[in-house]
């Protein structure tokens, strides 16, 4: 049994193995969209304010922040992706 356990541990074919390929994959997906909300570093290196009077996204009046973001989410089909999904729920970031 020991002997079987191992060389499934080696061949990647355990039980758990679809579900923990599927929580890496989600992983991915959630580094690169911070990775991205991250790399707008304009505002903090230019002294720009954050905020702006709404919290939402695509709504006037939102801040620098959000418009950046709403701006990379026009080009970029990971950020674009996630925001489409989450569109529905009234998005708020702040």
């Amino acid at each position: 049994a020991w002997k079987e356990s191992d060389i499934r541990l080696k061949q990647k074919k355990t039980i758990d193995a679809e579900y923990q390929r599927i929580m890496d994959m989600e992983i991915q997906h959630w580094r690169r969209v911070l990775k991205r909300i991250m790399s707008i570093r304009l505002l903090a290196s230019q002294c720009l304010a954050f905020r702006g009077t709404t919290k939402h996204l695509f709504q006037p009046n939102n801040g620098n922040f959000l418009k950046l973001v709403d701006l990379v989410s026009e080009f970029d089909p990971v950020i674009s992706g996630e925001f489409n999904a989450n569109l529905i729920n009234g998005l708020r970031l702040i």
